[in-house]
C-alpha cells in the first residue's frame, strides 16, 4: 500500500477491507460467484452505503440487479491493499521466534518476502535457516539501503531491541514489526 493512500483514506476503511477480503474468500470457496454490497453491510451490520464507499475506493465496480463478481472483488481489495505485490522485508533474531516466523508461510500470502536474517549469534551467523542465511548484524544498513527494505521484523531480547530498531532506521526501515518482549 503506498503512503498516500494510508494518509488519503481513513484508517477504519483500511480496517474494513481485510474483513471484507476474508468474507468473501470464504464466499468464492463455498462455490459463490457473485455478491451485493447488501449482503456484505449485512453479514458486518454496516450502512450499505458505508460498504459502497469502501468499495468504490478499490476501484470495484458492480452491475445493478447482479452485485460483484466475487473473484474481481477479491483481486482489487488485494490490489488496493498491495497484497499483490511482495514487500521484501528483514528480520532480526533468529532464536526460536525469529525461526518461526522464517518459515510461516502466510507472510508471502498476505503481500510480505523475508529477504535477509539477522543475528549477533556467532554460532548462527553464516548458517541458514528456512532458506535464508543469517547475516551479521553489521551488514544490515547497508542491505537494506541497497534493496529499499521498508519493513523490518524484530524478535530480539527486550535489551537488545531499541539498538536494532535504530539499525533499521538508519538502513532506511519505514515500519517496524516488534515481537521483542517488553523491557
Amino acid at each position: 500500500m503506498t503512503e498516500d493512500r494510508m494518509i488519503k483514506y481513513p484508517a477504519p476503511v483500511l480496517r474494513r477491507l481485510p474483513m471484507y477480503h476474508h468474507f468473501l474468500v470464504n464466499l468464492r470457496d463455498a462455490g459463490h460467484q457473485t455478491i451485493s454490497s447488501t449482503v456484505i453491510a449485512d453479514h458486518f451490520n454496516l450502512e450499505n452505503i458505508i460498504v459502497r464507499k469502501d468499495l468504490a475506493l478499490t476501484g470495484s465496480v458492480g452491475k445493478p440487479k447482479v452485485g460483484f463478481e466475487i473473484g474481481g472483488l477479491i483481486r482489487t481489495i488485494e490490489e488496493y491493499l498491495g497484497w499483490n505485490k511482495l514487500n521484501q522485508s528483514i528480520l532480526v533474531g533468529c532464536g526460536h521466534l525469529g525461526t518461526a516466523l522464517l518459515g510461516y508461510e502466510g507472510f508471502s500470502r498476505n503481500g510480505f518476502r523475508i529477504v535477509a536474517a539477522f543475528d549477533s549469534d556467532p554460532a548462527l551467523i553464516g548458517t541458514e535457516i528456512r532458506g535464508k542465511q543469517v547475516l551479521p548484524l553489521d551488514k544490515l544498513v547497508n542491505l537494506c539501503q541497497r534493496m529499499h527494505i521498508e519493513i523490518g521484523i524484530l524478535t530480539v531480547p527486550s535489551t537488545e531491541a531499541q539498538r536494532v530498531a535504530e539499525l533499521m532506521v538508519m538502513g532506511g526501515v519505514k515500519g517496524i514489526w516488534n515481537f521483542a518482549p517488553a523491557a
